[in-house]
């Protein structure tokens, strides 16, 4: 995403990520897990309620944690016991605590009312939720580490975003994402560009001496070319290769490395292959999709807005389209 042309695939490297979260920094991370405490919880204004370094394995640790009480015949004290002994790492422990403790004391009143926590089955058997069949059936030819994101912290991030609420939102979502990332095979800009090419696709950076000189150097490439705008430097700075295209969105530039630190509180701009990480990846592109107001387009069909708003015109529309309507099919023979 952003601006620049279609490059040749480049496979980026999987690795286990430890990320840092900081506090008060809103963080689609620490919402994984209160994700199953679905509907007093908004992603938007949960914020993590600690500084440390989280594993998001422990996140998911956490959340069956959290399963795991609302199962029990107690919840409230299951839930308030967890917390208090530490084993809900990377929750709002004192929302955690709060709805507990309120429904602890709803049922020592006599236990009149709703209660305050979710059901068990609900949280713990979203319709939508995706496996290892579904998504080698939807992208083939993807790297193992992005099929494992997605059957295991992916399924916590698009409950949380509320991206698996319905068919329409998750075929559009994972449309858009693998149409951008050519079925997450592009995952890092190449910019290994001949002379013919830099002459045709950059005519305005380009002479033929100048293309001479470049051809086939990404870094002088993407110093040029990408060079003071979208919150890059001059040339000399380096920024242009440094926040080149990554992921499975392609975001380009350091203001969207600026952005995405913010809102998932990873340091990306002084870490900007984590853009490539399997996990962050994937938190990266659902917490724009949540953030951009893509869920209320997608339940209104609203597909070429969805692409304008991810590529700034209509880009690759048709092909999306074929995405969609293929993921579609695929969810409905799956999901009956």
């Amino acid at each position: 995403m952003g601006e620049k042309p279609s490059s040749e695939p480049s496979s980026a490297p999987t690795r286990t990520i430890f990320i840092t979260l900081a506090a008060g920094v809103i963080s689609a991370i620490a919402t994984i897990g209160a994700a199953y405490l679905g509907g007093f919880f908004d992603v938007a204004k949960t914020n993590a309620a600690s500084v440390g370094t989280i594993n998001l394995e422990r996140l998911k640790f956490s959340n069956e944690l959290v399963k795991s009480a609302l199962a029990a015949s107690n919840s409230a004290n299951s839930l308030l016991f967890y917390a208090d002994i530490g084993l809900l790492d990377g929750l709002n422990l004192d929302k955690v605590k709060d709805y507990a403790q309120r429904e602890r004391d709803r049922i020592k009143s006599g236990g009149n009312g709703n209660s305050l926590l979710p059901s068990f089955d609900r949280t713990a058997r979203p319709k939508l939720w995706v496996d290892r069949d579904f998504m080698t059936a939807v992208a083939p030819h993807a790297p193992a580490g992005y099929i494992n994101a997605f059957v295991s912290i992916g399924n916590y991030l698009l409950q949380g975003f509320g991206i698996d609420e319905n068919p329409k939102r998750l075929s559009m979502f994972l449309a858009q994402i693998l149409a951008e990332s050519g079925g997450f095979v592009v995952l890092v800009e190449n910019g290994n560009y001949s002379k013919e090419r830099l002459l045709q696709v950059w005519p305005r950076f380009f002479d033929e001496q100048k293309a001479e000189q470049y051809a086939h150097n990404p870094a002088k490439i993407f110093n040029l070319v990408y060079a003071n705008k979208m919150g890059n430097g001059p040339e000399e700075s380096g920024d242009g290769y440094k926040y080149r295209g990554r992921g499975i969105l392609q975001f380009v530039g350091r203001t969207n490395y600026e952005r995405f630190s913010k809102e998932t509180g990873i340091d990306l701009v002084n870490n900007p292959d984590l853009m490539t990480d399997p996990n962050v990846s994937l938190l990266i592109a659902a917490s724009y999709w949540y953030n951009s107001g893509l869920n209320a387009l997608a339940d209104g069909d609203r597909l070429e807005d969805i692409t304008r708003k991810i590529t700034g015109g209509a880009l690759g529309l048709q092909e999306r389209k074929e995405w969609t309507d293929r993921i579609a099919k695929l969810l409905a023979e799956k999901y009956p």
